[in-house]
């Protein structure tokens, strides 16, 4: 596997009074394909990791989406 690219957000939470932390990590892995690893975390013991498989379209989608997006996307929403 083969690091492409990562970010720190701050996403509003509307169940804890600071925002939510999420980290997001892209990786290619030996087969071509790429696979988004998500780990969100609202407060120290609360937290939420997720491996998303994407294609090429949709990691470049994610890619392209900049560091300094307010509303982190669904790399797995119909983009059409």
């Amino acid at each position: 596997m083969q690091l492409i690219a990562s970010r720190t957000l701050s996403q509003p939470d509307d169940s804890f009074p600071a925002p939510c932390k999420v980290r997001e990590v892209l990786f290619r892995s030996d087969h071509g394909g790429f696979i988004l690893y998500r780990l969100s975390r609202a407060a120290a013991s609360d937290a939420d990791e997720r491996l998303i498989r994407l294609n090429s379209r949709q990691a470049l989608i994610w890619i392209n989406e900049g560091v300094g997006a307010e509303r982190l996307s669904d790399p797995l929403e119909n983009h059409d």
